[in-house]
């Protein structure tokens, strides 16, 4: 069997099992990314190359290297619905790719761990400096209380009296936080 030009300049890829035929043309239309390097000359010295099999291999999702390689050949990167945001993020950073070319719509997928992960942080906020007559800093048993989350009568404050305020102001003071703006907006 010959080999024509067209399958010399074709590319074979088995990321996590599956294996992806490509054109080189085709990994370089993103110049300094990880795929285009394999059509470099040295390609096969720097990569799991395998002779045999004539693939690169790379131990990584396979699910995910399909959006990948599929931003190569139309320009647009999609966000998988059924993978989470930090592993697609992941995915992106090992691949050279820049988590800003994630097309509009897939967008808010993408960024909906970052959102819950800064929504979440908002809760753990650390108090405003206290002022000078604060009767924590002087011993006062108020502030004590408060800050150990202790009632007045000495009990420890349970889950739900200490997050009861924070919630209700989430959902019915749009003005409490950026977050509750947000939640207002989505009629939430």
């Amino acid at each position: 069997m010959t080999c024509s030009a067209s399958d010399s300049e074709k590319i074979v890829i088995n990321c996590g099992g599956i294996r992806h035929e490509t054109y080189r043309s085709t990994l370089k239309t993103l110049p300094g990314t990880r795929l285009s390097w394999l059509t470099e000359p040295d390609a096969y010295s720097n990569f799991d190359y395998d002779p045999k099999s004539d693939e690169f291999f790379f131990d990584r999702h396979p699910a995910t290297f399909a959006f990948i390689l599929n931003y190569y050949r139309t320009g647009k990167l999609h966000c998988p619905n059924d993978v989470c945001g930090p592993l697609f993020e992941e995915e992106l950073a090992f691949w050279g790719i820049d988590e800003t070319d994630v097309e509009a719509c897939c967008w808010m997928n993408y960024r909906q761990h970052r959102d819950a992960e800064e929504a979440l942080d908002s809760f753990e906020t650390p108090e405003p400096d206290a002022p000078e007559d604060d009767p924590a800093l002087t011993g006062g048993a108020d502030g004590d209380l408060k800050r150990l989350c202790m009632q007045e009568d000495g009990r420890r404050a349970t889950w739900w009296e200490v997050w009861q305020p924070k919630m209700w102001a989430l959902f019915e003071d749009p003005y409490s936080s950026k977050y509750a703006r947000v939640s207002g907006q989505t009629g939430v």
